[in-house]
């Protein structure tokens, strides 16, 4: 994306440099549509012997030369990703249900607190959450709203 914005300036740069002739040059080999067609005769760029440079062909050819002539050395073969678990079975099977189709809401039972809970008054848990542990009155406040719900209780709880 940015030689796209610098390509302008890039070829300002050429054209102060290295003259008009070069520039037209480039910009015609740039837009050439087939390398193979000389139109436009190739000027060579400063710094140049004169002579053309290698075209992309003949590098792709280079390098197929190349290549033919590298030893070739198997690759080990991965697994396919998709077949890798043949053991697995394709068909359903229902391994345990509990409770009504309708019923998809869980449901947690607490015991209370302490023994001796819920036959204390209000007065008096508050007065033992006081002093009481975060763990014991996140206990409390779960027990208490499931069954009495008493706001004193569960303003201490909190």
């Amino acid at each position: 994306m940015g030689l796209i914005f610098r390509l302008p300036l890039l070829l300002v740069e050429m054209l102060l440099r290295a003259g008009v002739d070069h520039l037209a040059a480039l910009v015609s080999r740039l837009l050439s549509p087939r390398r193979d067609e000389q139109a436009v005769p190739d000027a060579g760029l400063p710094g140049d012997d004169g002579r053309p440079g290698p075209t992309a062909e003949d590098a792709l050819e280079r390098r197929s030369e190349r290549d033919a002539a590298a030893p070739v050395t198997p690759s080990p073969t991965a697994p396919d990703p998709l077949h890798v678990h043949d053991h697995i079975d394709a068909e359903t099977e229902v391994v345990a249900s509990f409770g009504p189709a309708e019923d998809v809401g869980g449901t947690i039972s607490v015991d209370p607190p302490w023994a001796g809970y819920d036959d204390e008054p209000a007065g008096a848990i508050v007065a033992r959450l006081r002093d009481a542990d975060p763990a014991t009155k996140a206990v409390v406040a779960l027990y208490e709203r499931g069954h009495k719900a008493r706001a004193t209780v569960l303003r201490a709880a909190r």
